[in-house]
């Protein structure tokens, strides 16, 4: 059976974790000193609740990464106002601002504007693509993630320093 929560395929997801369980030991991702050896590195995840968030939330904590939630975009964009903030991943549909209209909100603050941006989504299409593109969005990742692909990605901009 196949079933969509959130935008997650669960069969693959589940999936996923089962064969990360039996090559890592119980570790669905894993990292060299990287993680260890750099300053705590702050990551908003902006996502609906639930299995999905959860299960990224869980694998950046993972890699030793502060990992801060909201659950909609209003939240999200006080949370960068108020938290240090390294980095912010986001998905596109969420309620009260979406994705795209948080990252439009952030830009005309300065500090904020400056913080790198991913956009996470079971809805990608060329439009939706192109205007990430032009907000200045690094990557629009398909749901669902690699996570392997994403924690490699936030280990490249950590280390970077964002």
């Amino acid at each position: 059976f196949v079933f969509i929560v959130n935008g997650l395929c669960l069969n693959i997801t589940l999936f996923r974790v089962r064969l990360a369980k039996k090559q890592g030991g119980g570790v669905v991702s894993s990292s060299t000193n990287a993680a260890s050896s750099r300053a705590v590195f702050t990551v908003l995840l902006v996502d609906n609740p639930g299995f999905s968030r959860d299960l990224v939330q869980h694998t950046l904590e993972k890699q030793s990464l502060r990992v801060l939630t909201a659950d909609n975009g209003l939240a999200a964009k006080e949370s960068v106002l108020t938290d240090s903030v390294d980095l912010i991943l986001c998905e596109l549909l969420i309620p009260k601002i979406s994705g795209l209209t948080l990252r439009k909100q952030l830009l005309a603050t300065p500090s904020a504007g400056k913080i790198p941006f991913i956009l996470m989504s079971v809805n990608k299409q060329e439009q939706t693509v192109k205007r990430a593109q032009s907000l200045g969005i690094m990557h629009f990742f398909s749901r669902p993630i690699a996570l392997y692909e994403l924690v490699g990605l936030i280990e490249i901009l950590a280390k970077k320093g964002a």
